[in-house]
C-alpha cells in the first residue's frame, strides 16, 4: 500500500514532493516505483530528481530501464552522462541487455570529457566486457591520466592477454602511479 502511493508521488506535480517520493523509493528499494520513476524520467527537468531516478531504476533494471541508462549515457549533461555510464556497469543486468551496455559504454570511450571517459574504461571492465580490450588499450595514451588510469585498471580486470605488451609499455609513459 505504502509504496503504490510512493509510485503515484513519483509524478506529483510539486518537485518537493516527487524529490521525497523517489528518495523513499530508494531507501525501501521499491521496486513498484520503478516504471513510474522510468515513466517521470521523460519528462523530468529537475538534473538531481534525473540522477535520483536513474539510480533507482538502475537497481533491478529490465529493459525498459536498460534503455533509460543507455539513452541518459548520451545526455547532454555531463554529470548525468558520468552517472549514467557509471550504473551502467554496475547494474545487474539480464545476459541478452550486456550488448546494449557494452556498444554505449565503447562509444564513450571517446567522450570530449574525461570524467565520462574514464567511466566509461571502468564500467566496461566491471561488466567484464572482455570484447572492448583493444579499445581500453587506446586509452593508454590518452592525455588524461585519470583516464589511462581508468583503463589500465580495466584492463587488469579483464586479464586479456592480448594487452599485457600494450600494458607494459604504458608503464614508462605514466609518470605516476595511475597505471602501476
Amino acid at each position: 500500500l505504502v509504496e503504490r502511493a510512493l509510485a503515484r508521488s513519483v509524478q506529483a506535480d510539486s518537485v518537493k514532493v516527487r524529490r521525497m517520493a523517489l528518495q523513499a523509493c530508494l531507501d525501501r528499494a521499491a521496486q513498484a516505483c520503478v516504471a513510474a520513476a522510468t515513466q517521470q524520467l521523460e519528462t523530468e527537468t529537475e538534473l538531481s530528481l534525473q540522477i535520483t531516478i536513474l539510480e533507482l531504476i538502475a537497481r533491478r533494471p529490465g529493459p525498459d530501464q536498460v534503455r533509460a541508462l543507455v539513452a541518459y549515457a548520451y545526455s547532454d549533461d555531463d554529470a548525468i552522462r558520468e552517472r549514467a555510464i557509471a550504473l551502467l556497469g554496475q547494474a545487474p543486468v539480464a545476459p541478452d541487455a550486456v550488448g546494449p551496455i557494452q556498444s554505449a559504454l565503447v562509444a564513450k570511450l571517446g567522450d570530449g570529457i574525461a570524467a565520462v571517459r574514464a567511466q566509461a574504461a571502468r564500467s566496461l571492465g566491471l561488466v567484464m566486457a572482455t570484447q572492448s580490450s583493444l579499445a581500453l588499450v587506446r586509452l593508454l595514451d590518452d592525455p588524461d591520466p585519470t583516464v589511462r588510469g581508468a583503463a589500465a585498471e580495466s584492463l587488469g580486470r579483464l586479464g586479456d592477454p592480448r594487452t599485457t605488451s600494450a600494458l607494459v609499455r604504458a608503464l614508462p609513459r605514466a609518470g605516476s602511479a595511475e597505471i602501476a
